[in-house]
């Protein structure tokens, strides 16, 4: 689509929850094409995992049927398939990095440790810093999930950080 649209390079990419999985891919094959990245609340690989260390047995087998059926989740994207590529093409770069992560626990089901969730989800997304040796990470301590509508700003601040490096 870039290509197509004839957008000029080097690019930088901004991927929310499971877009940050694509733009860390694309950025992996394409890198010589990005000067970017801005991670809004990425999605880790293999969260689902990592979750059942804090979750009670009640919620075990619905959990791992989310991470193993793709027609669970809103995107019907097959989890174990992308979270795969995302292994097997991850490399350290130079790229200007910033991932921001959630500060607000989600409300989740009767039971769900929510707080348990976000202290897994904010140490697995501060692990992303080791992709680049030009990285930063902050909490959008008033944001959940949707950083980009609670606190857009810290979006956008990263963003016009990025592009003043470029000098643009």
């Amino acid at each position: 689509m870039l290509q197509a649209l004839d957008v000029e390079k080097p690019y930088i990419l901004v991927g929310h929850s499971f877009g940050g999985l694509v733009a860390r891919l694309y950025t992996s094959l394409y890198p010589r094409d990005i000067c970017g990245m801005v991670l809004v609340d990425a999605a880790p690989e293999y969260k689902e995992l990592a979750y059942e260390k804090v979750l009670p047995e009640n919620l075990l087998a619905g959990n791992r049927e989310y991470f193993e059926n793709p027609m669970l989740n809103c995107e019907k994207v097959d989890k174990i398939q992308s979270y795969k590529q995302i292994v097997d093409y991850s490399k350290q770069s130079d790229i200007s990095l910033s991932i921001i992560t959630r500060g607000l626990p989600d409300n989740g089901e009767d039971g769900w440790p929510s707080q348990e969730i976000l202290e897994i989800e904010q140490s697995l997304q501060a692990e992303f810093q080791w992709l680049s040796t030009s990285s930063k990470f902050r909490i959008a301590s008033r944001s959940g999930h949707y950083i980009h509508h609670d606190e857009p700003d810290i979006v956008i601040e990263e963003i016009l950080l990025m592009l003043k490096g470029m000098g643009k």
